[in-house]
Order: C-alpha cells, then structure tokens, then sequence
C-alpha cells in the first residue's frame, strides 16, 4: 500500500498516489489511475487544461495524448512526469 497524502504526489515502491486537488494545475502531465470506472482509459496519459469546482475538490478537463477531452476528478488522476513515467 502506497504512504501517505503529503504535498507533492510521491511513488514508493512502484505504486502511485491519487493527484490531489492543491496539486493540481494547468499544464501539469497527468496519467489516468486505477480508480476510474473506464477501464479502457486507465494508464492514459495527457495535460491538464482547465480546473472545476471548489479548490478542495476539483474536476480536471485533461487533453489526452489522442487529442480528445477528458473530463476527471482529481483523484481519479497520478502525476505523470512527462519521461514516459
């Protein structure tokens, strides 16, 4: 099990934490987690284009690398570094 919410989205041990919403920011490279009820769009990556809602409860349009948009919920999204990470 992955550790604990504390700033920055850490990895630890080849597990990812859920994005959370004061990390969130446009431009920022996300990939599509595991806790997103389509299972064809886990593990997909792209770039965070607008932000929704209550800063502590986001929704985030994401710019998928096919060129469609997304609409997320921040936890459903994992920092992605932009290295193929």
């Amino acid at each position: 099990m992955c550790g604990g919410r504390s700033g920055v989205l850490k990895e630890q041990k080849g597990c990812s934490e859920d994005m959370i919403s004061e990390d969130a920011r446009i431009g920022a490279m996300v990939r599509v987690g595991e806790s997103v009820q389509h299972s064809e769009l886990r593990g997909l990556k792209g770039t965070i284009s607008g932000l929704w809602g209550h800063p502590q409860y986001l929704a985030l349009d994401v710019l998928m690398e096919d060129g469609s948009l997304r609409l997320f919920w921040h936890h459903e999204l994992e920092e992605a570094d932009g290295r193929g990470a």
